[in-house]
């Protein structure tokens, strides 16, 4: 579900026309990580961009940061608890509703859903019943009931913004865990949600005759600040990262994109593989990290 010709790259590729009427792309998770790094990259190729958080004090201080370097965008911001937000009961729920008004009168090309919650290796690794149910509840509704109404509020909006030569955007924050990464059980099923979501969605579109452009980019381990591992060969900065999520999505392609060369040989070679194989080779990959960090007792030789 690539883009056809090179005029659709423009929304991502150059700066649009100056002014605040130009185009806006909307971030969610901004604060910190993959998140902070593409907001940063949109405001560099000419967008006016739209910073979501939880943290109101985070989010003014991105603001300012945002402005300091690109006075010439429009930077805003949206506050909003992804874990409470769209409920369906209560006054949070209405208050994510009315918290949107703002954004349906702007010139909204681009939906960047990417907060999520993801998997700290020094904790996270538990067996699936050993997960509460609030735990569980946080996660489905964080990585996928948040991004669901979300896209379902600003797709009328992308939908009228949209042409044939400058196509909108849903880009969706998916990772090579939906291959079923154990211990992370519920975690990897709310990726696997995201691509089937996308995939679903950019073929109805398809379907219907809009122009709005459903991706959902599968992302391996990334260095950032809340995720020290360090840079190597498999494991590029979230900067990087962010830039090349951008490139792949201004480029052509199946609606699940690999981003980073290095992730795609990652997937590659897990593909390859005889799934009892790959299932094997997941359960002593993930052993080990457990067994480093202490979550379960190391099995004697």
């Amino acid at each position: 579900m690539g883009l056809a010709g090179s005029k659709p790259r423009n929304v991502l590729s150059h700066p649009p026309t100056a002014g605040h009427d130009k185009a806006y792309a909307l971030v969610t998770g901004a604060t910190s990580g993959i998140g902070r790094s593409l907001a940063v990259e949109l405001c560099r190729r000419g967008l006016n961009v739209i910073v979501h958080g939880r943290d109101p004090v985070r989010l003014d201080a991105l603001i300012k940061d945002l402005r300091e370097q690109y006075p010439s965008r429009d930077i805003r911001g949206l506050v909003l608890d992804a874990a409470t937000a769209f409920t369906a009961s209560g006054e949070t729920g209405q208050e994510a509703w009315n918290a949107l008004f703002s954004i349906t009168d702007l010139n909204l090309k681009i939906l960047v859903n990417n907060v999520g919650i993801g998997h700290n290796p020094t904790k996270d690794f538990i067996t699936f019943t050993e997960q509460t149910p609030a735990q569980i509840t946080q996660l489905i509704q964080v990585n996928i009931s948040f991004m669901t109404f979300l896209t379902y509020a600003l797709l009328p909006t992308l939908q009228r913004n949209a042409t044939t030569n400058s196509p909108s955007f849903v880009m969706n924050s998916g990772s090579l865990a939906e291959l079923g990464l154990p211990w992370v059980s519920v975690y990897s099923g709310t990726k696997g949600y995201i691509t089937a979501f996308s995939k679903a969605l950019d073929t109805e579109l398809k379907g219907e005759g809009k122009h709005v452009e459903v991706i959902s980019a599968l992302i391996g381990d990334t260095d950032s600040d809340g995720h020290k591992v360090g840079t190597s060969l498999f494991t590029p900065s979230s900067d990087n990262m962010a830039s090349m999520i951008l490139d792949s999505a201004a480029g052509t392609g199946a609606v699940a994109r690999v981003p980073y060369w290095g992730h795609l040989i990652q997937l590659w070679l897990c593909k390859l593989q005889p799934y009892r194989l790959l299932q094997k080779g997941m359960i002593y990959n993930v052993t080990g990290l457990r067994e480093k960090n202490g979550l379960v007792a190391k099995k004697q030789a």
